[in-house]
Parts: structure tokens; sequence; C-alpha cells
């Protein structure tokens, strides 16, 4: 017998049936309730993508029964096979943890370098994606499959670059996990994403203030044309979401 396409026909009808929104929207962070004084300009550039190369890992040990346990890594591959984009690229990582520094209202103003393109600003945004995974686990009795569990492991190294000298100022790696047997990714993203973005901001905004000497003197220059000094939030917010 032959399980592999069983498993994934059935993978497909499920999923096939789950409602989802490919293009979810991300709802950031609210704003740090006491804003510090940081008037500095940042760009967040499109993050790297450090996952593992395969897209997708099916697994088969027999026991008995046989157990089946498929990984997905949604930096590469699509939610549905039916898709073309990966679910949850890099790059999107990327834009939408820019929109959660612009909705704390920390700084001056932030920018999203769109296709790598340099918006200027004295404070630099790296970061790495290292798992965007999400697994599932079956188990097959004569010749039907059934779905056990999912569980998603997310991880991610974001970097505060000082432009002057390239001196790294602030780095992080921050993970989550999720077990759920009914939540779809749809769900899980945004909830993961809220986690991680929130500390990794309050994080780097503490060290920012702790550390005001390797940033005080930068001279803070204008902000792009495209981001007028009077910019609101709710306008930085609408800017990234749009691109």
């Amino acid at each position: 017998m032959k399980w592999k396409p069983v498993v994934i026909l059935a993978a497909g009808l499920l999923l096939g049936g789950c409602s989802y929104d490919k293009q979810f929207v991300y709802k950031p962070n609210a704003a740090i309730a006491v804003r510090p004084e940081i008037p500095l300009s940042v760009a967040v550039f499109p993050f790297e993508d450090g996952t593992p190369e395969w897209k997708q890992k099916n697994f088969m040990i027999p026991i008995g029964i046989t157990v089946f346990h498929m990984r997905q890594n949604y930096a590469k591959m699509p939610y549905m096979y039916t898709d073309k984009e990966p679910f949850i690229s890099p790059e999107r990582w990327a834009r939408d943890f820019a929109r959660d520094l612009a909705a704390s209202g920390a700084f001056g103003s932030v920018q999203y370098a769109e296709g790598g393109k340099d918006p200027g600003g004295e404070l630099i945004i790296k970061g790495k994606v290292l798992e965007a995974l999400m697994g599932t686990r079956w188990v097959g009795v004569e010749i039907i499959p059934f779905y056990l569990s999912a569980y998603y492991r997310y991880s991610a190294t974001f970097q505060m670059i000082r432009r002057s000298d390239g001196k790294v100022l602030w780095e992080r790696t921050i993970r989550r996990t999720h077990k759920n047997l009914s939540s779809t990714p749809t769900d899980v993203t945004p909830m993961l994403w809220r986690s991680m973005f929130g500390e990794a901001v309050a994080d780097l905004v503490k060290m920012l203030q702790e550390r005001r000497s390797d940033w005080s003197d930068l001279k803070v220059s204008a902000p792009p044309s495209s981001a007028p000094a009077n910019e609101s939030v709710e306008d930085i917010l609408k800017k990234l979401g749009s691109q």
C-alpha cells in the first residue's frame, strides 16, 4: 500500500474545506503607552531567509499502525497548493514588523525598503527568518488516514544597526510555538507575530532608552520626501499597508 498519495489527498481535502484568506491583514500592536523620545528615522529592510532548504517533508513511521508526519515551510511554500507565492515570505515578515515599529509611536519615522531600495534613516533594521513551520500528524488505519494534531514553530532574529558606522546596537532571536488541532495558519500567524513583534519592539525601545549615548549624538536627518515630518502614525501604517 502506498500511503503517501492517500495522505496528501486527505490533507488537500481537509485544507480545501477550511475557509481562509491568503492575503490576511496583519493588525499591529497598540502604541506604547508612554512614548519615548527617539526622534530618529528607521529603515526596515527585507529579511533574509534562514529556513531549511526543503519546502515540505513527509515521514512514515510503521509501528503496527502507520504514523505520518508532514512538515511545511511557509517561508518557501504557499498555504494552499493552488497558490503561487510563499504564504509568509521573509519580505512579508519585515513589512509587517515595520508596521509594528510604526504603530509603537516611538520613532520619528519608519520606512520599509520596498524591493531593497534604501529609504534612508539613521537606524537600520535587518532580520533573518529561522523557522516558519507548520507540522501535522496523521495515523493510518487500514487505508484511512486520521488527522491527529497540528503545531507551529516560528522564529526570527532581529537586528538594529547604526547607519553611521555599521555598529549593531541590538540583536534578539525570538521564538514562538503553538499547538492546536483546529487552528489554520491565517489564524495562528497574526497571533504569533503580534507576540513576537511586540516583544521585539518593547526590548528594542528599552535598549534605546537605556543606552541613549549610542544614538543621541546622531544627526537627525530630514524624513524622506515620502514621509513628511508631520506624518501621523496612522498615515505611516496606511502607507506600509499599501506596499
